[in-house]
């Protein structure tokens, strides 16, 4: 088989890495949870499964985020932080598709109130999951 050259060739290093990574921590995550289920059933559960789960998803969610973006940056992209302002004049802008969205929803059978509260819970989740990123000194692509 031939060696990649080139571009190709270093994109095809990164995601062989990125897959590397992501089976491991896949590999783990799964041991954990299928560990905890188990002995569950003898009555002795592995105590912050769920915590060590989604700690681990987050750190390696990250890990791929910020290669990705250092891969980025080192092949002369450039990231360019939107101000507060520009953030505002975004979401302004993606409200006809969040309607579109919810009309969508709602002729499907779901009440207005249901598809609010799910999008009100997406946003409260976000800001917690920031914060914990920050409380807990995560690694992140992000610039908050």
């Amino acid at each position: 088989m031939r060696e990649a050259v080139g571009l190709f060739g270093v994109l095809l290093r990164v995601i062989t890495t990125l897959n590397h990574i992501g089976a491991a921590a896949l590999t783990f995550m799964m041991f954990l949870t299928v560990s905890d289920v188990l002995l569950r059933a003898f009555g002795h559960p592995i105590m912050g499964t769920y915590e060590i789960v989604s700690q681990s998803l987050a750190v390696e969610w990250n890990a791929i985020d910020i290669e990705g973006r250092e891969f980025f940056k080192s092949n002369g992209g450039q990231i360019l932080p939107l101000s507060d302002a520009e953030a505002d004049r975004w979401v302004k802008a993606s409200e006809p598709v969040v309607a579109g969205f919810k009309k969508d929803l709602t002729a499907k059978g779901y009440t207005e109130k249901e598809v609010d509260s799910w999008l009100a819970f997406i946003k409260e989740r976000v800001e917690h999951w920031k914060a914990q990123e920050k409380a807990k000194k995560i690694p992140t692509a992000y610039e908050y």
